[in-house]
């Protein structure tokens, strides 16, 4: 049983990372979020973490500024980086080896690196 429930969140982190970017992704995290209204509900609060924390970034950062992007999974964060900061460099580290490798090919000019930094979520934001 757990087996197969591994199997189908590998599944479904697939199909959202083929998403990812795509004309599709609105509309499908629409769909999927109509499905549970809990899961729903906390997509629309991480959305809107996410868009503060990016007004951050927006007041913080310049074209030359150097980020590092913790946790990157699939790269929302470091698309923002890129375009506030397109002349500086960047690292991002991401543990997950499918997802490391994805953000190699997306982002050819940030240094990628496959490893954890932290046993726990959360959000920093430093200046330096």
């Amino acid at each position: 049983m757990v087996m197969q429930i591994k199997s189908l969140l590998e599944i479904k982190n697939y199909l959202k990372e083929g998403l990812k970017g795509t004309y599709f992704e609105e509309f499908v995290k629409g769909l999927y979020g109509s499905f549970k209204q809990n899961e729903k509900i906390e997509f629309l609060i991480n959305a809107e973490d996410n868009k503060l924390a990016v007004q951050i970034l927006d007041r913080i950062l310049t074209k030359t500024s150097n980020c590092i992007d913790i946790g990157c999974n699939t790269g929302d964060f470091l698309i923002s980086i890129m375009k506030l900061s397109p002349l500086g460099h960047h690292y991002a580290f991401e543990p997950i080896p499918r997802l490391a490798s994805r953000l190699k090919k997306r982002f050819p000019k940030v240094n990628v690196i496959e490893a954890a930094l932290s046993d726990s979520e959360g959000y920093f934001l430093v200046r330096c």
